[in-house]
């Protein structure tokens, strides 16, 4: 229940980042596009953050430690693999160098909030 509450406000937080990005800032079209930011950054917080939590969660817990900086810095790492690889990409076609910085704030925006969330220690009640 925790990773399903933290993946949401991800996905929030990360779409908030992408219309304070793309619309520079709060203006007449920042609410379009964070309905567009929902919809580009839910994929990548489902299909790439979501199994990187859980392989993550299992590195951590093969390690038989809770280490707290360790865990931080895979969950930048992980976010960190996007934007490098929209950089990468950036060789074939030049105008994806474009997308390579805000890849970065919002793919660091959406893993530091789920790492937060999931390191808050209270328990969910139903």
């Amino acid at each position: 229940m925790k990773r399903l509450i933290a993946t949401l406000i991800s996905i929030f937080m990360g779409s908030v980042i992408f219309g304070i990005v793309f619309s520079e800032g709060i203006n007449p079209f920042y609410l379009s596009s964070l309905v567009f930011g929902g919809i580009y950054v839910a994929p990548f917080v489902i299909l790439y953050g979501l199994p990187c939590s859980f392989l993550i969660s299992y590195i951590i817990k093969k390690l038989n430690k809770t280490n707290a900086l360790l865990e931080a810095f895979l969950y930048i790492l992980f976010s960190l693999l996007v934007p490098i690889l929209i950089a990468l990409s950036s060789i074939f076609d030049k105008s994806m160098i474009a997308l390579v910085l805000p890849s970065i704030y919002i793919s660091l925006g959406c893993s530091l909030i789920f790492y937060l969330i999931m390191k808050f220690k209270t328990k969910v009640k139903y």
